[in-house]
C-alpha cells in the first residue's frame, strides 16, 4: 500500500511539475511512465490557450492504476490509450482551426489585387478569385488553395504548391499563371519550370508552354506572352468555348448575359476590361453574332439573322 501511495504522490508532483531530481528518477522507474509522458507532451503541443485538464484524464489515470489485474482490465487499458490518442488528435485539429486560421484573400467583379505572401512571393488575383493559405506554416509548407485565376512570381525556396479543384501545380521558383474555373483549368509558364498534376498524371511545362483542360480533354500549347494579358486589363483566348469567354466577361463587368447561341463554339480573340461595348464587339463580330443592351446590366446575345 505504501508503494502505491508513493506512486500517487509522484504522479501528483509530476503533473504539477514539482518533482525533484531524485523524484524524477523514481517516477521514470514507474511502469508505463513513458506512456504518460508521451500523452502529456503531445497534448502540450496544442496548448495555445488556458485549457483545463480534461476530466477524462482522471478516468484514464484510474484505468492506468488497474491495468494488468485481469485480461479485461488489460483490454481496458489499451482502449484508454486509444481514447487518449483520439483526444490528442482532436486537440490538434482544434488548435489548427482556432489558433492557426487560414488567411483568405479574394477579389470582386472587375477587381484585381496584388498581394505579397509570407516569403515575399507575389500573387496577382484576377476578378472573382480567391486564395487561402496558412501564414504560420508557410516556412515549412508553401501551399495555397486557389479558386479562380492568379499570376504568381515565386521566390526560390522549398516547393511552392498551388492546389485547385481541377488540378495541382508545383514549382521551386518561377513565374506562372493558373486559371481554375468550374470545368476549365489552364496553366501558363512564363519563366522557369512547373509541374502540373491532374488525374494522377504529371505534365512538365517550361517557360512559354501552356496546359489547358476543358471538358475532360487536355492539350499543351505555347504562349508568347511574358505576363498574363489580364494583368494589363485584357483577356486573351485561344480556341476557348464561348461560355467560358462570356463567363470571363461577366467577371470583368457588372452585367448579366442571356443568349440563344451554341455556347460550345470555340473563340480565339480578346476583349478589353475598360470598355464594355468594345469588349462585346470584339466577341460577337468574329463569331457572326449580335448583341443588345436591354438595361444597364443586362446583355442579350443572338445569332445573326440572314
Amino acid at each position: 500500500m505504501e508503494q502505491q501511495m508513493n506512486a500517487e504522490e509522484l504522479e501528483k508532483k509530476w503533473l504539477n511539475n514539482t518533482l525533484s531530481e531524485d523524484e524524477k528518477r523514481q517516477f521514470n522507474d514507474l511502469e508505463d511512465a513513458e506512456y504518460k509522458q508521451f500523452i502529456v507532451d503531445a497534448s502540450a503541443r496544442f496548448k495555445s490557450s488556458n485549457f483545463s485538464r480534461p476530466s477524462g484524464f482522471e478516468r484514464f489515470n484510474k484505468a492506468y492504476k488497474t491495468r494488468g489485474k485481469n485480461p479485461e482490465n488489460a483490454i481496458g487499458w489499451k482502449s484508454a490509450l486509444r481514447v487518449a490518442a483520439m483526444v490528442i488528435l482532436s486537440l490538434g485539429i482544434y488548435y489548427s482551426i482556432v489558433f492557426n486560421p487560414a488567411t483568405t484573400i479574394e477579389t470582386d467583379i472587375g477587381e484585381k489585387r496584388t498581394v505579397s505572401l509570407p516569403d515575399n512571393s507575389i500573387v496577382t488575383l484576377n476578378a472573382v478569385s480567391e486564395i487561402e493559405f496558412k501564414a504560420e506554416d508557410w516556412e515549412e509548407k508553401r501551399t495555397l488553395q486557389l479558386d479562380g485565376e492568379a499570376y504568381f512570381k515565386v521566390n526560390k525556396g522549398s516547393t511552392f504548391q498551388v492546389t485547385t479543384d481541377e488540378g495541382m501545380v508545383k514549382v521551386l521558383g518561377t513565374e506562372f499563371s493558373v486559371k481554375a474555373r468550374p470545368g476549365f483549368f489552364q496553366v501558363a509558364c512564363f519563366e522557369g519550370k512547373v509541374e502540373v498534376v491532374h488525374d494522377y498524371k504529371n505534365h512538365i511545362l517550361i517557360g512559354g508552354q501552356t496546359f489547358k483542360l476543358s471538358k475532360n480533354k487536355y492539350e499543351e500549347g505555347h504562349t508568347s506572352q511574358k505576363i498574363p494579358a489580364w494583368t494589363k486589363n485584357m483577356s486573351i483566348f485561344d480556341a476557348t468555348p464561348v461560355h467560358e469567354v462570356l463567363a470571363e466577361l461577366k467577371r470583368q463587368y457588372q452585367i448579366e448575359i442571356t443568349h440563344d447561341i451554341d455556347a460550345s463554339r470555340l473563340f480565339s480573340g480578346a476583349f478589353v476590361h475598360n470598355n464594355l461595348e468594345n469588349a462585346l464587339i470584339s466577341i460577337v463580330e468574329p463569331m457572326n453574332l449580335t448583341y443588345e443592351i436591354k438595361a444597364s446590366n443586362l446583355i442579350e446575345i443572338h445569332e445573326k439573322k440572314d
